[in-house]
């Protein structure tokens, strides 16, 4: 059985998972490739097509942003070919806690394309985002033992996954009306409230060294240097990898992020990882 995996990730959980999935269905024979949707040769449309052909089913992970999936995700499946012969996908989002409908919100967009939603999990990973905005600030991530336990845990979770794709059972873990009314309100509230938290990014100019990492790992290209200093754009998606990621901390979100010690940064689920690696 031959499947592609692509997955978007902002500060490496759902890179993580993706990678764990893969090794799981190799586990079980299957042919199995991983591709960041950030990936260049994604936007080579011949390749793409060949990718997608060739594989008996396609997963698609991303990280999820009150109830709603990232711009770059969405923007890929708008630019999937249409297939005239229908094909399964399986889907996982990472979460900090509970998502509704997060899993199969998008269901009826790959419906169109030709693609059935044949399976779909949600997997609860560490937040990246404490900031001194309630109930935000009052949850750091996960780290030490309680990360490693959150990672058995999903472990477990990409394992059943990996069993339902390959016995070809179908389970759609969000189809319960009531969390499809969550996931809409969230989406809603994303769409004409939160949406915009991004605008409190800023710079510390005491503490950027002006490595440029900030801009070079933006998925989005939202931040430039102007007089040596990150500048951020309004095209921010919220992935907020380059508040996590940057090496001095001077990447901040109000003020109160000033203090390293109470909001601390994530650098994602396993130790030394760098946003280079999220597209590959």
């Amino acid at each position: 059985m031959k499947i592609a995996i692509f997955y978007f990730s902002g500060t490496g959980n759902t890179w993580w998972a993706a990678g764990q999935l893969a090794t799981r269905l190799h586990d079980r024979d299957c042919e199995v490739t991983v591709q960041s949707v950030e990936n260049p040769l994604i936007s080579d449309e011949q390749l793409l097509s060949r990718t997608l052909s060739e594989a008996d089913q396609i997963v698609l992970g991303y990280p999820i942003y009150c109830s709603d999936a990232p711009a770059p995700v969405k923007d890929f499946v708008k630019k999937l070919p249409r297939f005239a012969k229908r094909k399964n996908i399986s889907i996982f989002c990472t979460q900090n806690s509970f998502s509704g409908d997060g899993d199969s919100f998008l269901r009826k967009t790959l419906r169109h394309k030709g693609l059935t939603l044949r399976q779909s999990i949600q997997i609860n990973m560490p937040t990246n985002f404490q900031v001194p905005i309630p109930p935000f600030s009052f949850f750091p991530p996960e780290s030490g033992e309680k990360l490693e336990k959150m990672k058995e845990r999903a472990n477990w979770a990409l394992s059943r996954f990996a069993d339902l794709i390959v016995a070809d059972e179908k389970y759609i873990q969000g189809k319960n009306p009531g969390y499809r009314l969550f996931g809409s309100l969230m989406r809603w509230i994303w769409k004409f409230g939160i949406k915009g938290l991004p605008r409190h990014l800023w710079a510390d100019k005491s503490r950027c060294t002006r490595c440029g990492l900030c801009v070079e790992s933006c998925p989005v290209h939202n931040i430039l240097l102007e007089n040596e200093l990150p500048v951020f754009g309004k095209k921010c998606i919220s992935c907020f990898r380059c508040y996590n990621f940057c090496p001095a901390c001077a990447v901040n979100y109000l003020k109160g992020t000033l203090d390293t010690g109470k909001f601390l940064r994530y650098h994602g689920p396993v130790k030394e990882l760098t946003p280079d690696k999220f597209k590959d």
